[in-house]
Parts: C-alpha cells; structure tokens; sequence
C-alpha cells in the first residue's frame, strides 16, 4: 500500500573494491552517506564489513590498504539474505536481526545491515536505526487524545474515548460550551450523555478547555463542523484546527480528521500545516482520514458498531490509525489512500439523499393527481422482493444529508451530477405542506392572515430523538409562513428543540410538552396543523378529540403517515392532505 522504505540501495552507498589503492586513512577523510559502515566487495559480492569505530579502536596503519586491512573486518558478519525476509513485517524482521546479534553475544546493534542473495552478491543495506525508530514509534500507543470541536460529533466521541479508558481533553471555541460542559450539562441531546459526563468527570479522563489551550497529545481528532456557502466547503474551521494544532504538534503525534470534507481536502491539510510548520517535512506529518458515520440519537451505540473507515498519507499513520480505532470499533476499513477514504464517506450520505430523493420525486409527482404516495409507495412494496422504495418525507433535512451531496459535487465539479439533481428535488419536496396550505385558501376562500398554524416537529427528525434544528425542513417552513404572514404559530416537538432566536418573534410561540396537558391544544385555535417529522411523541397529542370538538375547519397536513387513521373518523371540518394529495 505504501513504500515506507528503511533500505538504501546498492548505488547509494560507498563500496570499497578489494584491489583498490583505497587507504584506511581516506574511509575516516571521506564523507560517507552510509555513516561510517564500509564494506568491502569483490565483483559485487560482500566480502567484509568494518566501521570508522573498528578503525579507531585499533593500532592499524593507517596508510595500509584494504588488501591488508583484514585484522579490521569483523569476524562474524550481521547479514540477511534476500529470501529470508521476502515475507516478514517490520517487527520480524527487527526481531530476526537481534537473534542474530543475540547468538554472536553481540551487545550492540550494527548500524546498517547488509542485504544478500544465495551468491553472496551485496543487493542493499538495511538502515536498523531507522527501522527500530519507528517500529518503536508505531508501538508506542496513543492513550492521551486532544478532540478539537465540541458539537455533536466531537462530544460523543470524548465521551466514548474517555470511557474506553483514555486520557481525553475536549476544544472548542465557545466559552459557553465549555462552561456548561464543565458544569456536566449539555448542549446536545443524546441518551445517557450526563449519565456519562457526571461519571467520567469524577475519574478525571475527560476534561474541556477553550481552543487557545490547547496541550500536546498523541493524538489530535478534529471535529469541527464543515459549513457549505455558495454550495462549496467553508474551511475556516479546518484551517484553524491545524493552526491551534501547529503550535504543540510534533512528529511523533497523529491527526485523525473525522470531519467531513470534499475529496483532496485531507492532503491540502497536511500542505497547510507544512507551511505553517516549515521545521517539518510533509513525511514528519501523519494525517488520517476517519469519519463520522453516526446517526444522532444513536451515537454511543453506533461509534462502537459501524465499521470505522480509515485512509492515511503513510504506512505508520495508517497502522497507528487502525490500532486506535480498534480500541473504539469493533472492525475497521483500511483504504488505500486518503482520497478513497473521503469519497466513501460521501458516497453513503450522497446516496441516502439520492434514494430519498426518487420517493419525493413520486411524491411530487402524485400531486397531479391527488394520490397519498406514501399508499402508492406500500403498494409498490407490498409482496415485492427486489428493491424497496423508500417512504416519502416533506423534504430531506438535517446538517450531514443537505450538506454531504453538495461537497461530492465540489469534488468534481466536470462531472453530471445525480446528486445535485436529488439535493433539488428534496428542496421542492420541502415545501409540499405549502402548496397544501395555498391550495386549501383558494379552495375555502380565505387568507393566510386568518390562519392559525400547529407546527409539530422542529427539530430535522424525530425518531431517533434529537433536538438538533440545523437544516431542519420545519424551519424552511416556518420561515415560509412567516413570510406569507400566518395569524399564529405553534410549535410542539417531542424532544422540546429550542426555537433560533432569529425566529422568536410574537406570533410564534414555542409550547413543547404544555401542548399535552388539557385545554392547551384547543386553546391553539389552530385551523392548520403540519406533522413535520415522525417523532413518537407526535401520536400523543390527542388530534381526534380536537378536531371533534373544533366547531371549524381544519387543514391536517399529515407529512410522515403517522395519523392516517384520522381520515376514517369522517369528520366533516377535517381536510387530510399528506405527501402527493396536496389538494
């Protein structure tokens, strides 16, 4: 996979031919590449070996020449042959050369070692200073670990590492993340998670600093999130995750990336740190590609039993990789090159998006003729074996499916794209309750400033829970009524997702878990109700009894299929719409 080389070959190193005027005095004079190991040679064949310490620690002439320079070769020559190594690893063959050393009671290591075949014909030198520094490196185990970005990703995957027994420190940029996090509270939502953090700030392996603190650490996870502007990587919070990490970095440490980015981001990284740390050469930087593959709501599950993918710019990065992530995952995918391991990476969510997209497309197109697509899709299904369709949705939300499709196609940009072509179809899909709510006006004559809406779901899912409301399609849609200037909105979600503050505005109110309790429901008022994800909370809000007691019409935009049964009450004031009956 790589070519991490320790030899040196025959044409890169002094040789001494036998029937040379070579003196011993010109090997000390001689500025020798191989360090001060000679070896003598007779038509390419190794005759002897010496160093310039041999030579010191003798009482030879030194104007004798090579041909009586014998007393000075040793004995009994360290050497391997060609075919005995062909199919050893690093660590055998390290081994090999110090039972060798062991049996001649040898107490030090030679410096060099030379290579030979069945004739005896020298082939290279293997440097074993080199070879033991790094197979010595890569022995030594990661166990203190620096995670750089403190949102969902990042705080998850402290916690797991922490767990599993290592050393962690948790960065972020935001004083308040931290504060709170020092605190054991939260800004995510997750299962158990301050179950975790009150047990693991008592051991001591978890702690949270601000990003200017940052210490030295064997290892470095950046989990900064990768913002798209102009449907291209914003990589500010990349570049400065390897500035704080410039300043403590040292060869011997690991940079995992877990964020994700467009193919050949990984490798622009390790040029932008070689050039914020010219004291370092490209090979002395060990990056690796290793990403999120989580789903939120799930993650300390999932870190644990999604295979994790692994693409390194070296053969020790990607070993040392591999022996960390085992330690987390229960299996682990070696690519063969950053690039692969970025392209994997947005091949599964770009494909989720595009298979999301072929339902919403039938959803779109169901509307022509008022068809429920999410019957039309069951009946597709039902006694099919080949290919199931996936269940239409009002669009496709949440920070990694709108995002991911949009960096695959910056990585190639002289490519047709299906994926962008998805990532439009989800957007028209998004706003499928719209043109329900304008179809309904026109059809009962009357205007949107006398509507009052029921908004159910905020944050971009429901199942599993999270309160995350980054890309969330409610939020499109709250904007959209906004923007046609509704009466009221309220806003129930079953994980109680906070409204952003650029939409606190009078008209909207944000009821979480008091819309449950008695009278709050039909307090509402609500002539329009939109179920904008498929949280399970959702069925405990008790629509039937509303809507039999609502003394008007009401509009019920059922997006996941979840109340269907409401259609078979025949309530005269119900007007049901879902995903291809918009009207």
């Amino acid at each position: 996979m790589f070519n991490q080389s320790f030899y040196i070959e025959s044409n890169k190193f002094f040789l001494i031919s036998l029937g040379s005027d070579f003196k011993i005095e010109d090997c000390l004079k001689k500025d020798m590449e191989i360090g001060g190991t000679y070896f003598v040679v007779e038509e390419e064949k190794l005759l002897g070996v010496f160093t310039d310490r041999d030579i010191r620690s003798s009482n030879i002439n030194l104007k004798a020449k090579i041909t009586q320079s014998k007393s000075l070769w040793q004995k009994e020559i360290i050497q391997l042959k060609d075919r005995e190594i062909m199919n050893l690893d690093n660590e055998e063959i390290l081994n090999l050369i110090k039972n060798k050393c062991s049996n001649l009671n040898r107490k030090k290591y030679p410096n060099h070692i030379p290579i030979v075949d069945d004739k005896n014909v020298l082939i290279k030198i293997l440097d074993f200073n080199k070879l033991n520094t790094y197979q010595s490196q890569n022995n030594k185990k990661i166990n203190n670990v620096g995670i750089i970005g403190l949102g969902y990703v990042g705080l998850t995957l402290a916690i797991t590492l922490a767990d599993k027994g290592f050393q962690v420190a948790g960065y972020d940029i935001s004083e308040s993340i931290i504060n709170k996090l020092n605190k054991g509270q939260t800004h995510i939502l997750e299962p158990r998670i301050e179950e975790f953090l009150e047990r693991l700030k008592e051991t001591g392996k978890l702690e949270f600093y601000l990003i200017e603190n940052i210490n030295e650490h064997d290892a470095y996870i950046i989990c900064v999130g990768t913002d798209v502007v102009d449907k291209e990587l914003d990589d500010r919070a990349l570049k400065s995750s390897i500035n704080a990490i410039s300043k403590v970095y040292n060869p011997k440490s690991y940079i995992f990336l877990r964020s994700t980015v467009p193919v050949g981001t990984s490798r622009n990284l390790i040029n932008y740190l070689s050039l914020l740390r010219k004291d370092l050469s490209k090979n002395e930087i060990n990056l690796s590609f290793t990403p999120e593959r989580t789903v939120e709501g799930d993650a300390f599950e999932e870190i644990k039993n999604i295979p994790q993918i692994i693409g390194s710019n070296n053969e020790g990065a990607l070993e040392k990789a591999e022996q960390f992530w085992n330690k987390v995952s229960l299996s682990t995918l070696l690519c063969e090159t950053l690039e692969e391991s970025e392209l994997v990476k947005l091949t599964n969510n770009s494909y989720r998006d595009l298979r999301f997209a072929f339902a919403n497309q039938i959803g779109i197109m169901c509307e022509k003729y008022s068809i429920n697509a999410h019957k039309l899709i069951s009946k597709a299904n039902s006694g099919y074996p080949r290919d199931p369709i996936a269940y239409p949705s009002p669009g496709v939300g949440g920070y990694c499916l709108t995002k991911d499709p949009l960096l695959l196609n910056q990585s190639f940009k002289e490519n047709k794209s299906l994926s962008q072509l998805a990532r439009e179809i989800n957007i028209d899909a998004t706003y499928a309750p719209i043109r329900a709510i304008k179809n309904w006006i026109l059809e009962k004559n009357i205007n949107t400033d006398s509507l009052r809406v029921l908004l159910i779901g905020l944050a971009f899912k429901g199942s599993p829970s999270t309160k995350d409301t980054r890309c969330s399609i409610s939020i499109d849609i709250l904007k959209k009524l906004l923007e046609i200037n509704v009466d009221e909105i309220f806003i129930f979600d079953g994980a109680d997702a906070e409204l952003p503050g650029n939409l606190d505005q009078n008209n909207v109110h944000n009821l979480g878990s008091k819309l449950l309790k008695k009278n709050n429901l039909a307090n509402t008022r609500a002539n329009v109700i939109l179920i904008l994800n498929n949280h399970p909370a959702n069925k405990l809000i008790k629509l039937s009894t509303f809507l039999a007691e609502a003394k008007y019409d009401v509009l019920l935009f059922d997006g996941w299929n979840q109340v269907g049964a409401l259609k078979g009450l025949n309530l005269n004031n119900l007007y049901y719409r879902t995903i291809g009956q918009t009207k």
